[in-house]
């Protein structure tokens, strides 16, 4: 039977016998005239050949796979039937990768040993367990990845496993929370600082002061600080800082304060007890007249310390005497009297006839009080009476010869 050609039939040229067995691409492929069904076509354009069947080109690797690659290399598919080289292949034992930027054989599988070598992995690592910790030989651990344990336990190892443990169980070293390991030193000539702690029970920090209490363990010597009048170092029964106690006085002396004043000093020159200058309490005149009882001058009360008193007339020339009536001159501390003056008619107002001294008790008020019958003088006005007061003393010196009520 005859075969008719459609597109003519030539010989000694490199083309099909039937322009419609290949074709490149699918609209070349639906352009053939004259298909029928079984009509095979090789499409140049993917290397797929196709078939015309049912009234469309279905694929002959539909139900197979085609493609090629290199050896050793581990295929994938570049779409759903067609495959080519990954960038995964096999060297010996060995899965190793190809370089697709970032550097050759990144990722390596050893299927020998069951390693794998990577330069980093990436991920929460849940499902990583099993790793031992000496392998962690790079970077560091952030403390707050560490479990808490107890508020204020420590974190501690030994023989066992890393535990928390409770502070008042610690032991380091010798050394214990109730016992610290002693190691005597008699001869160092140093100085070394007393501590301290702000509680007797609970955790409490040492507390020390570079320039307080110190030990000399050559000398055996307990070192003080300055310290003042009104900030004494040493304090003995007193609470807090009220301003008594012992203190440095001047290069080589002891001081002792009370209630912030000064009481006493000790030097090389002996024992002083501390007074201030002389305080003028008050003065009065003894005019002529007649006076009832009257309050001449007021001695008031000081708290804090005793006080020496002193009253006299200041006619130191003996100007003045009496050419009639009379004086009367009482001291009092408190309601009771202590002292009576009485001059009459023709007395001389002389310093030793009417001078008076006495102790005033911390405390307590004085008063120098007179009254007065039809007094008259010789001459002028009358004399003036003056009070005046110190602090209690006493002078002791180391050469012998000191003073009484200096």
């Amino acid at each position: 039977m005859a075969i008719q050609i459609i597109d003519g039939f030539q010989i000694n040229v490199s083309a099909p016998i039937d322009n419609r067995i290949v074709a490149s691409g699918s609209a070349a492929r639906n352009a053939i005239p004259y298909k029928y069904e079984g009509l095979r076509v090789f499409d140049l354009s993917n290397g797929i050949p196709y078939v015309w069947y049912n009234g469309a080109w279905v694929s002959e690797n539909a139900t197979g796979i085609a493609g090629s690659g290199n050896a050793f290399y581990i295929p994938r598919f570049s779409s759903s039937n067609i495959i080519t080289n990954s960038f995964v292949y096999q060297d010996g034992d060995i899965i190793k990768t190809d370089d697709v930027g970032g550097g050759v054989d990144l990722i390596q599988l050893d299927a020998y040993y069951g390693s794998v070598t990577a330069q980093s992995f990436v991920g929460d690592g849940y499902q990583v367990s099993n790793i031992n910790g000496s392998n962690l030989n790079v970077g560091s651990l952030p403390i707050n990845r560490i479990v808490n344990g107890s508020n204020g336990w420590l974190f501690s190892g030994g023989s066992g496993s890393p535990t928390y443990v409770n502070p008042t169980q610690v032991s380091v070293g010798t050394a214990s929370v109730s016992s610290l390991s002693v190691v005597a030193n008699n001869t160092a000539n140093a100085t070394n600082y007393v501590t301290f702690v702000s509680s007797t029970s609970g955790n409490n920090p040492l507390r020390v002061h570079s320039t307080g209490i110190r030990y000399n363990p050559g000398l055996n010597q307990l070192s003080l600080p300055d310290g003042s009048i009104g900030t004494p170092t040493l304090t003995i029964g007193i609470a807090g800082s009220n301003g008594s106690g012992f203190y440095k006085y001047g290069a080589t002396g002891i001081g002792i304060s009370t209630g912030g004043l000064e009481r006493m000093t000790v030097t090389n020159d002996g024992i002083r007890m501390v007074r201030p200058s002389i305080e003028n309490i008050g003065t009065f005149q003894m005019t002529a007249g007649t006076a009832t009882s009257t309050i001449g001058v007021t001695i008031a009360s000081v708290a804090t310390y005793d006080r020496v008193v002193y009253l006299f007339s200041d006619d130191l020339d003996n100007a003045y005497y009496i050419s009639g009536g009379n004086f009367h001159i009482m001291v009092f501390i408190g309601s009771d009297q202590i002292y009576s003056r009485y001059c009459g008619s023709d007395s001389a107002i002389k310093t030793f006839q009417s001078n008076f001294s006495f102790i005033l008790p911390a405390g307590l008020t004085g008063y120098v009080r007179f009254k007065k019958s039809s007094l008259t003088w010789n001459s002028g006005t009358g004399p003036t009476f003056r009070v005046k007061s110190y602090r209690l003393g006493l002078s002791v010196s180391g050469g012998g010869g000191g003073g009484p009520l200096a």
